[in-house]
């Protein structure tokens, strides 16, 4: 909004630090002169028998004689190759591989597989791809987001690529770091906010059956600034290009479950919504085997969210609206307003709904009983209250607190050195919070009715910490300061 960030430094329009320079690896690669493949798209389908219709399709760059290509399939879990196709082509190429037995790809459970496509000129080899995929269905129907079939419920976080000392640049120890942390905190999915996330980030979550939301550069946009055409039919070809590129570089990406085309624009303006619904189709065509999403922040008068597959909002009572515990029932007015929100948005549009974040900012080691803002414990309880308002909603399918981690923004002053939301601090220790979502995400949300009988699968739940009823050794109901329910018990 007009004014929301004024003043800041850097003055950027939005909460996160702008930073610069080149921030991931550059990588060059040659093609052979003649004909190379140029692109491979895989989609998958899953029988109700359990058999699997890969689709490898690709287009070959340049121009060569008598070409075509050969497609194999080999599973990373069984090293076992899977009978392929071979077609003659021109240009470009589709090849279908059935799969008996299909080892699905799922959260925590990452069965990849690999597709060798062999360019051939005659009987010469003239270019050879490997690429990686699951095979796993993605799609919404009524109130539910279902993941091969089944519902899903998406806990986890808003996060940054943001690091002490190295800011946004790549590194993989932090990476690595940052998903042994979700998977400790039982946390199954993120959203790549307010950018596409580097590669090697999405291929993390790929090998690790970690769900995200792939998001857009595309954040506050504001349709104050917007009223000229020209200059908002300019920024959607910039922001439609950005989609394209994301879309064309994660397509393959099992990990990837969604797409989300902005975050907190000012959707209650008219011309945000021919704006995004257009854009909405255009993500459509590119992709037809995942839901198209947004993040809104309006809840009383957002105009675009019925262009979307689901709804995803920002909203934040108890901190930026209704702070403080109150004088009464803990934190009242805040379940009150939260509550609110989300039958009002579903009310209007009918569609499940992502709390894409809540929360509040918390300085680490900082304590007050009775609970107050900027405290571990209020942030905790307040998280914690929240939770279970949102969990009397069936229509919501996912609850993702901002943020993961504490983070570098502009320097403004309710910045207290940065914003200071994360469940874990910068260098990726836990707050207060962090070990009450571990316990409360340990159980999960929908009732699992497949029966675990077989030894493997039975270690898992005993080993995993993602495992469905695995607390470990966080603390647990009935626990002195603890209450039966999960909450702050006799600490409230």
């Amino acid at each position: 909004e007009n004014g929301q960030f004024a003043g800041q430094y850097p003055d950027v329009p939005f909460d996160f630090f702008p930073y610069a320079g080149i921030q991931r690896d550059v990588c060059l690669y040659t093609t052979p002169r003649a004909a190379w493949l140029e692109s491979v798209r895989v989609t998958t389908a899953v029988s109700a028998d359990g058999v699997a219709t890969v689709t490898v399709a690709g287009r070959v760059g340049g121009v060569g004689e008598n070409l075509s290509v050969i497609v194999g399939c080999m599973s990373r879990q069984t090293p076992k190759v899977i009978a392929g196709g071979h077609e003659s082509i021109s240009d470009n190429f589709t090849v279908d591989i059935r799969i008996p037995d299909a080892e699905l790809w799922d959260v925590f459970r990452p069965n990849l597989y690999d597709a060798d496509i062999t360019l051939l000129s005659g009987e010469d080899v003239v270019d050879t791809y490997k690429q990686r995929f699951g095979i796993r269905t993605i799609r919404v129907t009524g109130n539910r987001l279902l993941l091969n079939g089944r519902p899903v419920y998406l806990q986890g976080f808003g996060r940054h690529e943001d690091f002490p000392i190295i800011g946004r640049g790549l590194c993989h120890a932090a990476n690595v770091r940052d998903h042994e942390l979700l998977k400790w905190v039982n946390a199954n999915s993120y959203r790549t906010t307010h950018y596409p996330y580097s590669e090697e980030l999405v291929r993390l979550a790929d090998e690790q059956g970690i769900l995200l939301i792939a998001e857009a550069p595309a954040v506050s946009v504001n349709f104050d600034h917007l009223q000229d055409e020209n200059v908002r039919r300019e920024l959607y070809d910039r922001h439609s290009t950005a989609l394209t590129e994301l879309i064309d570089r994660d397509f393959n990406a099992p990990s990837v479950i969604a797409w989300s085309v902005a975050n907190e624009a000012t959707t209650n303006r008219p011309a945000a919504r021919d704006y995004f619904a257009t854009l909405a189709g255009h993500v459509r065509r590119l992709d037809a085997t995942r839901p198209v999403t947004m993040v809104t922040c309006k809840v009383e008068d957002d105009l675009v969210m019925d262009a979307f597959d689901m709804v995803g909002v920002n909203f934040y009572p108890g901190w930026y609206h209704e702070p403080g515990l109150g004088l009464g029932e803990p934190f009242a007015s805040a379940k009150a307003s939260m509550r609110h929100a989300l039958e009002t948005l579903h009310q209007k549009f009918n569609k499940p709904i992502l709390v894409a974040e809540f929360g509040a900012d918390c300085l680490a080691g900082l304590h007050s009983l009775p609970a107050e803002q900027w405290s571990e414990e209020y942030q905790a309880d307040l998280i914690m209250t929240l939770i279970d308002v949102i969990r009397e909603c069936d229509f919501v399918i996912g609850e993702h607190v901002w943020n993961f981690a504490d983070f570098r923004t502009a320097q403004n002053f309710p910045r207290a050195g940065g914003n200071r939301k994360g469940a874990f601090t910068r260098d990726r220790q836990p707050k207060m919070v962090a070990h009450f979502l571990r316990r409360r995400w340990a159980v999960p949300r929908y009732p699992v009715t497949e029966p675990v009988t077989d030894l493997e699968s039975m270690m898992r739940v005993f080993l995993d910490p993602a495992a469905r009823g695995n607390r470990h050794l966080a603390p647990q109901p009935g626990d002195p300061d603890f209450g039966d329910d999960g909450g702050l018990g006799a600490l409230q």
